[in-house]
């Protein structure tokens, strides 16, 4: 037989040589046999794999949703911090401007006072000098009166100097 090519010895009578044919028949069981174990063997090695890849898939999936889990909650923590320190500035400003709006009262009532007070002494002031001015007024009217009769009294002065002047010679 020629079993590369598949072909059998024939023989004289009866066909093909059964040796030959079994042999040949024989040879193709046991490759079927191996191709059933080498198949077995790969669905056996592809079950392994398709585990190992689902195992690896559960595995990222469970790291994936792990960091998930972890962005999650610092991103939560965060937000807290954050919401806490938007809380405190904001009672920082409410606090700033209650001291500020204090200050400003406080400050305008000082100013009101200063006001009030500066006022006061303008008024004092005023009053001050209308009673100087008067006063003043009065002074002048005494030396306006002494001056209107100062040439009457230079007039006598010189006419008691001229009798005394007389007298005297």
């Amino acid at each position: 037989m020629c079993m590369a090519d598949g072909t059998f010895k024939s023989r004289l009578f009866g066909g093909f040589d059964r040796r030959d044919v079994a042999s040949y028949i024989e040879k193709l069981a046991a490759e079927r046999n191996s191709y059933i174990v080498k198949c077995r063997d790969l669905e056996q090695k592809t079950e392994e794999y398709a585990s190992e890849i689902d195992n690896l898939k559960a595995d990222y999936e469970k790291k994936l949703s792990d960091q998930k889990s972890e962005f999650e909650a610092e991103n939560e923590n965060l937000k807290k911090e954050y919401e806490e320190k938007i809380s405190e500035l904001e009672a920082e400003v409410a606090l700033a401007n209650i001291r500020a709006e204090e200050k400003r009262t406080k400050e305008k009532e000082e100013v009101k006072k200063l006001l009030q007070s500066v006022s006061e002494r303008f008024e004092s002031a005023g009053s001050d000098a209308q009673l100087t001015c008067a006063h003043m007024m009065e002074e002048l009217e005494s030396v306006r009166s002494t001056v209107d009769k100062l040439p009457e009294i230079l007039i006598s002065s010189k006419e008691r100097i001229e009798e005394i002047i007389e007298k005297i010679d």
